[in-house]
Order: structure tokens, then sequence, then C-alpha cells
């Protein structure tokens, strides 16, 4: 395993760049003698999956190379940019199987007007830890994994991303990019208003799929994209350090959350601010989190940690969460010999999700003695006839 300590590399502009950590052998300059072997993470003994549809989560090789400070986190270890004077734009970058812990930022990629990259690839990468396992090397002054910015098109993937003081990995101002099979754990570890992954600021149409993130100091998801997609995602133990709570929280809209685990956050598992709307949340199992499943903030709440249960009230809001949407209400339950049948009313044409629920017992998800509960197994849906009613059959569903 080699390693490089000093000061921050050049700025990078060129396409095309590839900066690979695999050693190969000086004999032959083709044998990969793999000097550091196994794999680091939670899935190194492989078989973990992730999201309700039991995604694999990728095994991550330990690095052979390594680029790392010892001392305070100071500058960035790849830093790359678009050059406007040279009119160089690095297009199709790609940083793989490297180690990279202890400065302010493992890579970070930038732009200038009329210059944004494309292309970029970050994959099989350890960022935060030291190479030989994913540990914190307690190295401060870390402020993000990963920071883009103004990039379109790329690829985070199959990385260990982790025990940095702010967020995991920043999208911010992107449109198109992937962030999947990664693993993010112990992000945030200093500023609580960051997350293990922030994908925000002026960002659309990115894909956030197949993750496990783990013990964010802030939200485990975060962000005021519109047009992304949260699919099928492992977040627990968001909220660390007590401000922001929630597994997922959107601050604009629209997207799609489905298919995600949120367990044991601090907080809600999907929290959607005041006045933002048009969210789809469908089909995500939760349990044991510090409040409710999903909190739809009223104007007035907090957009940090939620406000809790809010009883139907027959009325849309537009300064509230997905407009304060009214949650389906169970008239009827029986069986039917060798199915169940449940009945109950809703909006008109809504579609109606049914859940196995359960409620924790701490009285988090408790109000004026009702048990609401969280949505623990997501059984299927029935979609609502124009007079709101609705009927849903399940052969599975013991009543």
């Amino acid at each position: 395993t080699g390693t490089v300590a000093g000061q921050t590399p050049v700025m990078i502009h060129d396409a095309d760049t590839t900066v690979d950590g695999t050693a190969y052998s000086l004999t032959d300059g083709i044998t990969v003698p793999d000097s550091n072997p196994g794999f680091a993470g939670a899935n190194a003994g492989g078989g973990l999956g992730v999201g309700v549809n039991d995604v694999p989560l990728p095994q991550v090789a330990k690095p052979e190379l390594e680029l790392v400070r010892l001392d305070s986190g100071v500058g960035a270890a790849l830093p790359v940019d678009a050059n406007a004077a040279t009119a160089q734009v690095p297009d199709n970058f790609t940083v793989r199987g490297m180690s990279i812990s202890g400065w302010v930022r493992s890579v970070w990629m930038a732009s200038v007007p009329g210059f944004r990259p494309t292309g970029v690839n970050i994959e099989d990468n350890v960022l935060g830890s030291r190479p030989d396992g994913f540990a914190d090397p307690g190295v401060p002054g870390t402020i993000h994994g990963l920071y883009v910015r103004a990039t379109d098109a790329g690829s985070l993937s199959n990385n260990l991303i982790g025990f940095v003081d702010n967020d995991g990995a920043v999208l911010a101002d992107t449109t198109g990019w992937t962030v999947s099979g990664n693993e993010v754990r112990e992000a945030a570890q200093v500023l609580a208003g960051s997350d293990g992954i922030n994908d925000g600021a002026g960002s659309s149409g990115n894909t956030v799929s197949g993750n496990l993130i783990v013990d964010s100091g802030g939200m485990g998801i975060d962000g005021t994209s519109t047009g992304s997609v949260i699919q099928d995602n492992t977040i627990t133990g968001s909220g660390v350090l007590g401000l922001q709570t929630a597994g997922i929280r959107k601050t604009d809209g629209p997207n799609t959350i489905s298919g995600n685990i949120l367990t044991g956050n601090a907080g809600p598992g999907v929290l959607i601010r005041d006045s933002v709307g048009g969210n789809l949340i469908s089909g995500n199992h939760f349990g044991g989190n510090g409040t409710i499943a999903i909190d739809l903030v009223a104007l007035g709440g907090s957009n940090d940690s939620g406000d809790g249960i809010s009883v139907n009230d027959a009325a849309t809001v537009g300064t509230t969460g997905n407009i304060g949407l009214d949650y389906p209400v169970v008239t009827d339950a029986f069986d039917t010999g060798p199915t169940s049948t449940i009945l109950g009313t809703t909006c008109a044409n809504c579609r109606v999700e049914v859940y196995t629920a359960v409620a924790d017992g701490d009285g988090s998800d408790t109000l004026a003695g009702t048990d609401y509960g969280e949505g623990v197994t997501y059984l299927g849906f029935a979609t609502a006839y124009g007079s709101g009613d609705w009927t849903y059959v399940d052969a599975a569903v013991s009543t």
C-alpha cells in the first residue's frame, strides 16, 4: 500500500483524466499484487442488502493507495475545476480505488459560468478513512467527503464515505447525477445542520438509490432538489446531534421517496417542510423512529425536527408540507374466509397504501390516547373511487 502525504495537489482541469489507486507490479506493469487484501465497511463479509427491495450493497475493496493528512484538515486532496481562461472542462473525470482522509474535502469539484463538466465518476473509494478498514481516523477539520457543484450527469457509486465534520456528500447545482451503492457513516460529526447526503442548492433530476446511511449528525438525506428519486436506501440513526433529526427531509418538490427503510432516526422517518408540495412518498418501511413516520410540517412548526401528529381537518393548506393532505381513515375491517377486507375513506381518486403499523410505546407516535404507530411493512394499495371510498383485499392479512 502506498501513502502520499503533504500539500494540496495541483488543480486538475483536463478532460478524460482518471486517478486510479490500483497498484501494479513493478516487474511487468500488469500484475495486480493486492498488497491490501479484503473488503472494508459494513458489507465486508458480503450478503448485505438495503431498501425495501433488498438491493445488494456492493463490496468495496481496501485501497492500495491513499492520500492523507494527519494534521487538522487543510485543502482538498483532489481539487477539480473548469478553467475559463484555457476553456478546459474536466469532462469524464474519474476517481477510482483511492483512500483519502484528513483533508478539508477528499474530492472537490466545481465549475465556472459557461463551463459545466459532465460524465464525472467517483467510484470504489474510501473517503474519510485510512485504507486498512473503514473507521474514524480522528483528524479534525474534515468538512466534506465529496463536494460537487455545477456538474451534470455524473456518478457517485460504490464508495465508503464517513467520519467528516459536515456533509458526507454534497451535490449543489447539479442535474442527472446517480448516487448509488455507497455506505455513508457518521457524517456531520460536528455541524448539526449537515447531512449524510445533501442533494440540493439548485439540483434537479438526481437519483439517490441503494445506499446505506448510518448515524448522521443531521438528516440522513436532505436537500432542496426537485425531480429527484430517493429509492431503496436504508437510513438509520440520523439526528445524532439533535437539531436536524429526520431520516429524509425534502425542502422543495416535486420528488419521489419510495422503497426506503427508515428506522431508529432521532426524529421522523420522512419530513416535508412547510409550504412545499408535490412529494410522492410511497412504499417505504418505518420503525423505531423518534417521532412519527411521515411529518408534513405546518407553517410555524419545526422544519428541523417536525411538529408531530396532525389530526385530519378535511382541509388542504398550501403552507403545510404536501398541502397537509389528510391521512386515510379505516372504517371497517373483516375476514371473508380466505381473504381480509379493509374499508375506508380518503380524498377522491387518491391512492391509499396499506401497512402493518406498530406504535413504539414511547408516546412519540401516540396522540390523545390513540396509537397512530409507524408503517412497519408495506402491504399494498387501493385506489379510491370518486366518492373517496376505498376497499383493500389481501389474502395475507388477518384482521
